[in-house]
């Protein structure tokens, strides 16, 4: 009886509130929140220049593309196109990286090609050529284009919600009272 009480009392301890209706974000919401996370804002919450850039980077990636969040994790340098007409190669993964990922969620992506912004793709062009190198760790040479400060390896999926939450705790983001 008592394991199942434990049991019982583990699984209602994880459940979550009822998730909130998500909205599409307005233009005047999306500028406040890219003036917000700009590298250069006295907002931005990041202390490093380099997370800063990467973080930016990889909202913009995101609110233009609207990529999942497993998808811009596994985004590697050659899959961008910064020339003339810009894209963005989201690849469907080898089996070999489908069982590398704990949670499958590779499984749910499909090959296509998006194209960006020239805006965007300055900024991806600046991300590699200026600030992605201070990532790198000597010795552990990587292709993907976001990358953990911790160890210099593929940020996490998870990385990514905690940029998220960091950056929906800027008072200016905040005040617009809704979920980024």
């Amino acid at each position: 009886q008592i394991r199942k009480l434990t049991k019982r009392m583990i699984r209602h301890s994880n459940l979550s509130p009822e998730p909130g209706c998500s909205t599409d974000l307005t233009p005047s919401q999306l500028k406040v929140i890219l003036t917000a996370i700009n590298p250069s804002s006295p907002s931005n919450c990041f202390k490093e220049e380099r997370m800063r850039v990467r973080n930016y980077v990889l909202i913009l990636l995101a609110l233009e593309t609207f990529a999942r969040r497993s998808e811009l994790v596994l985004l590697e340098t050659t899959d961008l196109d910064l020339g003339f007409q810009p894209t963005v190669t989201i690849k469907k993964p080898s089996a070999v990286s489908q069982l590398k990922r704990r949670d499958g969620a590779s499984m749910k992506t499909r090959g296509r090609v998006i194209p960006i912004s020239l805006d965007l793709a300055s900024a991806l062009r600046y991300y590699i050529d200026h600030i992605r190198d201070d990532f790198l760790v000597p010795k552990r040479p990587t292709t993907a284009l976001f990358l953990s400060a911790r160890d210099g390896r593929r940020i996490a999926a998870m990385t990514f919600n905690h940029i998220l939450k960091k950056v929906a705790q800027i008072p200016e983001i905040k005040q617009l009272g809704t979920r980024i």
